[in-house]
């Protein structure tokens, strides 16, 4: 789908785990796309933090541990569709990953 955004000049923001190594999966992946202006990738830079419900558990503690009870993390992980909808239905702020935040600024401008 990239090459598609680079023929036509779409703008295409690409929001992906890192999957524990930054580098490899996330630079060097998508380095032919490296330089083009309608393409940048976006991606956690702690490689700790390899999943994007794992970012979402570190900026949303408090909330994640009272929504999840026992091991919420672990939850979050094995039941990644459920944690979504858990998170969208209840009602306090949720704490948006930078990397998130930063596609959703490139993407407007």
């Amino acid at each position: 789908y990239l090459e598609i955004a680079r023929l036509i000049h779409s703008k295409v923001a690409v929001v992906t785990d890192n999957d524990g190594n930054k580098q490899k999966n996330c630079i060097d992946k998508y380095s032919d796309f490296s330089g083009d202006a309608d393409i940048e990738i976006f991606s956690e830079d702690d490689n700790e933090k390899r999943t994007f419900e794992i970012v979402l558990y570190n900026d949303n503690k408090e909330l994640c541990d009272g929504l999840f009870n026992d091991k919420p993390l672990d939850y979050m992980l094995g039941n990644k569709t459920e944690a979504a909808y858990t998170l969208l239905e209840q009602t306090e702020d949720i704490v948006v990953p930078d990397y998130i935040k930063g596609a959703i600024e490139w993407i407007r401008k």
